[in-house]
């Protein structure tokens, strides 16, 4: 061999060897959606026959772009039932699992009753995810479990949590997001790739932060770990208005290692004295002690002088149709009882006597219920859509209690005081009065009021009036269910809080809330609302419902709710009634239903109110 070529060969093997020894010490990390320090919940019980999970990775996954795939693992609740499973990787959903497919063994299959353990597949030869430079570049990695074909839903459910994206297909039904009420698939991919760096983590500032500015405040703010090495400690500074705090270190008890995995650390504020909006950062200076890090997108931080009193509202979804939403019935009484005046329950119906149809052909209303599956579903605070009854699971168990609790526990910027009184007896006019007292001054009114009409007592003896009950007979129910487990298949009920007129149910009332918004100043807003004479029923009563909503996200900030009364205009003496009663045009009680003969109580005559004292 001449020297010439024997100098190329060396030269071709020496640049093999530096590639080998480069791709061998590229680390290996988990990643995903879901990392381990993010709780936990399931999200559904797997039908009978094929159901598939998958995560979606396009080229806006950076810590994808170029990656390698060696191994999956996936959490499932229970793996009794499973007959058999395997893992699959896709360039699209209905390409046959075109990149990979592995099959499971079921004695290897692991689940979180039993084991306490998600199952991990390694792959026996690396593939590679998603391509660099190429926007349409797209790549699905999943789990199939196969159940017995025969019988209901069995105890094998999919879990998720947190905001990201992820697929399901459950049987015979199509695949679709889960992102939007429940979360990413707990499923994790062991990845390498040369081009995520060593050493970096990043500041994730909550959305949202409301601080009183009466003292040193403790905010937990999450660091995500976007290196190989992990992260072990860090050293940072806060700052408001780009004013800086001192550094401070803080040592993580165990050491992040999952690539975007992120803890929340303790972070001690200081806010400004100024009741307004401000500007919120936090630099990691160091990671491990190493200089290294980076600067937080600023977050917008809301500064008050006080927090106004937090109440919470459901709007439920139900239909006496529907033969599940007896359910939600449960739920609804349910949260009452532990919650009370700080849960406003609205009932929306659909398609029966009590429909409005303001309220039930909203886009708002058709957003939750395709995004939930339909009827019965809820929204509480326009923020958490769950089931009235059982939250985010499938299962017979109530657990929206828990989603109530998390709304009461934020903080409201305003109080809102309602009052509502019939603007006569006899039309179906009432008046509505808000006041919403703020306690940050800002040039910009960020709010607008929804104003909701509900009637307690509404009920029927025939018809549509009548609820459909599925759950005759059931044995495997909860004990608050026995009501209808021992009902009809078509019951008489008193319904409650349902929803009878509204305004400004899309984005609220424009106007109701004007700019400036000065801290400690009230403002008023009245209008009038108007309820079917249809629904009009003995023995009802109305109440009127204020929502304080937010302008960009739609959420709600904070309501109240209030009974509607009868116009105070004076009390009349049993000697004047006498008097009066012979000129009367018109004599109804105090529920709107026109009398003939009056005793003991209290009346509305000619407009006006008057007492019977014996």
């Amino acid at each position: 061999m001449k020297p010439s070529n024997r100098k190329s060969l060396f030269l071709a093997m020496a640049g093999l060897l530096v590639t080998i020894t480069a791709m061998s010490q590229t680390p290996q990390r988990w990643w995903g959606y879901w990392t381990s320090d993010m709780p936990m919940n399931p999200v559904g019980e797997l039908a009978s026959g094929k159901n598939e999970m998958c995560i979606r990775l396009t080229s806006q996954n950076k810590k994808a772009v170029g990656a390698k795939l060696h191994g999956i693992r996936f959490y499932i609740s229970n793996k009794t039932a499973v007959q058999s499973a395997k893992v699959w990787a896709s360039s699209r959903q209905s390409a046959g699992y075109n990149l990979m497919a592995k099959d499971i063994p079921v004695d290897e299959l692991l689940d979180v009753d039993n084991d306490g353990k998600p199952t991990t597949v390694m792959l026996d030869e690396p593939i590679d995810l998603v391509q660099a430079n190429n926007p349409y570049s797209n790549i699905y990695i999943g789990f199939t479990i196969f159940l017995p074909e025969y019988g209901a839903f069995t105890p094998c459910e999919m879990m998720a949590t947190g905001s990201s994206t992820g697929q399901m297909n459950a049987n015979m039904y199509a695949w679709k997001t889960v992102e939007d009420s429940t979360g990413p698939i707990a499923l994790q991919l062991l990845i390498s790739n040369p081009d995520i760096p060593e050493l970096e983590a990043t500041a994730l500032i909550p959305e949202g932060l409301i601080l009183e500015n009466n003292g040193n405040f403790t905010v937990d703010i999450p660091i995500r770990n976007d290196g190989t090495e992990g992260v072990h400690s860090i050293t940072y500074q806060w700052t408001i208005d780009e004013t800086a705090s001192w550094e401070t270190e803080y040592v993580f008890e165990n050491p992040v290692v999952e690539l975007d995995a992120a803890p929340s650390i303790p972070v001690v504020i200081t806010p400004p004295t100024e009741a307004a909006w401000h500007e919120l950062g936090l630099n990691i200076l160091s990671i491990n002690g190493k200089v290294g890090g980076s600067v937080a997108e600023k977050k917008p931080l809301l500064v008050v002088e006080q927090y106004g009193t937090k109440r919470t509202v459901m709007e439920e979804f139900t239909g006496t149709w529907c033969p599940n939403c007896p359910r939600g019935t449960v739920g609804v009484n349910k949260l009452v009882g532990i919650f009370g005046e700080r849960f406003i329950p609205i009932a929306v119906h659909n398609d029966d006597p009590m429909t409005i149809a303001d309220y039930d052909q909203s886009k708002f209303r058709k957003s939750v219920t395709s995004a939930l599956g339909g009827f019965p579903s809820a929204t509480v605070d326009r923020t958490y859509n769950c089931d009235p009854y059982m939250g985010y699971t499938l299962r017979y168990n109530f657990l929206t209690d828990q989603i109530v609790s998390e709304a009461l526990e934020k903080k409201a910027v305003a109080d809102i005081d309602v009052e509502a009184s019939w603007d006569d007896p006899t039309s179906t006019n009432i008046n509505v009065r808000a006041r919403t007292t703020y306690y940050y001054s800002s040039d910009l009114a960020s709010h607008k009021l929804i104003l909701v009409l509900t009637a307690d007592g509404l009920t029927g003896d025939s018809g549509n009036w009548l609820q459909v009950n599925e759950f005759v007979g059931r044995t495997d129910l909860p004990e608050d269910m026995s009501p209808y487990v021992n009902g009809e298949r078509r019951m008489k009920e008193i319904y409650n809080h349902v929803a009878v007129a509204v305004a400004g149910v899309e984005n609220g009332i424009s106007g109701s809330i004007t700019s400036p918004v000065v801290c400690g100043e009230t403002q008023e807003y009245q209008q009038q609302l108007t309820f079917p004479e249809s629904l009009r029923q003995e023995g009802m009563q109305l109440y009127a419902v204020a929502m304080l909503v937010d302008n960009n996200t739609g959420q709600v900030m904070n309501a109240n709710i209030a009974k509607v009364e009868q116009e105070n205009t004076g009390i009349t003496t049993p000697e004047h009634l006498s008097a009066n009663a012979q000129h009367a045009t018109s004599v109804y009680d105090l529920q709107g239903r026109k009398i003939s003969q009056m005793k003991k109580g209290i009346y509305i005559m000619d407009g006006k109110k008057v007492v019977v004292t014996h």
